[in-house]
């Protein structure tokens, strides 16, 4: 058994899936991409916390059977050694990935609206060293800063939505079902469904909560959250741009920002936002590396997970030095449904369909085994 200091407490769990997903949101606002991508897209918003409901009862159901396992090594109870490290190799890529195009974003970022004449191979640099230090601290270093940035974040996207209710345009989402049918409207909830990646990542840290009976309330409430918080998103951006020219800005909520002029003093509020976002990003990225570097322990059978953390970065840090990697619009390519939705739909629905058929073929295996 870990020790309290080593796990996370519900409110904890709760603020770190918000803040994982909270960041994209920020940044593509990958919603508004799949089609329709018109004034209904709240409405899909909508959809999407329903369908994604759905799609967590899988991984939820797995989780309430085995209450000391992670999705990890349910796979291996299930499928044998030889399935569960197929399994935690899938997943190692797959963080391999999120932490490529996570570095990828933050280079871009900050040489386009902060550091414009630093190289960005320093940038790129600053940011995994930092990273790999909160690495090295393990789960429970992510799950207070979470619990202390995700509220700022939160509390932010309120204001900003207050404030830009002045030049909000709320005729942009009317008429409301008119021109979208309902094929395209369970196909855009769906597809965005899928790209939500937090079931399987609360499925990976399950065994540090501290509370893990209460692992339905955190998805749940994740769930609530993040849909309220999409929709002042989606309203503070859609209801200033328009949904044409926002799916043509580079970074449509961040933009939104730059609108806002109240008083003197709140004529750069963007400035906070993007802080909050990068801090985010920061937190997001080092929990993918330390979670990819304690799965890839697992998957070669040594103890010792941080021996594979600089190992991981310096191979973030090579890839994302690649040209593809220098140009926003490859970066974008990588956000979007037409990848993420293939992709997330392994782990979202293909394993745990995969491991609940072996569940009520094997009956359940003990998992004192494990």
């Amino acid at each position: 058994m870990l020790k309290s200091y080593y796990k996370i407490s519900t409110y904890q769990a709760i603020m770190l899936l918000v803040l994982t997903k909270l960041i994209d949101a920020y940044t593509y606002l990958p919603i508004i991409l799949p089609p329709p991508g018109n004034q209904d897209v709240w409405v899909v918003g909508l959809g999407t916390m329903l369908y994604n409901g759905i799609l967590s009862l899988l991984t939820l159901f797995l989780l309430n059977k085995y209450k000391n396992l992670s999705i990890i090594q349910i796979g291996e109870l299930l499928l044998g050694k030889v399935g569960g490290k197929i399994i935690s190799l899938l997943t190692a890529i797959f963080l391999f990935y999120h932490c490529t195009y996570r570095v990828a974003l933050i280079g871009y970022f900050t040489r386009s609206f902060m550091l414009p004449d630093t190289p960005l191979y320093l940038i790129i640099g600053a940011t995994l060293i930092c990273c790999c230090y909160s690495a090295y601290k393990g789960l429970s270093i992510h799950g207070r800063l979470a619990e202390i940035i995700t509220p700022i974040i939160l509390i932010d996207i309120i204001i900003v939505l207050l404030l830009n209710l002045r030049i909000t345009d709320f005729k942009v989402f009317l008429p409301i079902l008119k021109t979208t049918t309902f094929k395209e409207l369970n196909f855009a909830s769906i597809v965005t469904a899928i790209t939500y990646d937090q079931i399987f990542l609360l499925g990976l840290i399950f065994p540090n909560l501290k509370k893990r009976e209460e692992v339905n309330k955190i998805y749940i409430y994740f769930l609530i959250i993040i849909t309220a918080f999409h929709l002042m998103i989606i309203i503070s951006t859609l209801g200033v741009f328009g949904v044409k020219q926002a799916l043509h800005q580079s970074l449509p909520y961040l933009a939104s920002l730059q609108q806002i002029s109240v008083l003197k003093f709140v004529q750069r509020l963007e400035v906070f936002s993007i802080f909050s976002w990068i801090i985010g990003m920061y937190i997001d990225l080092s929990l993918s590396i330390y979670l990819a570097s304690k799965i890839t322990s697992y998957v070669v059978s040594v103890k010792k997970f941080n021996i594979f953390i600089i190992p991981y970065a310096i191979l973030t840090y090579i890839v994302c030095n690649l040209e593809p990697f220098k140009k926003n619009i490859y970066i974008r390519k990588m956000m979007t449904y037409k990848i993420k939705t293939p992709l997330m739909s392994v782990f979202i629905i293909v394993i745990p369909v995969i491991l609940i058929i072996m569940y009520f073929i094997r009956g359940k295996p003990s998992a004192d085994k494990k």
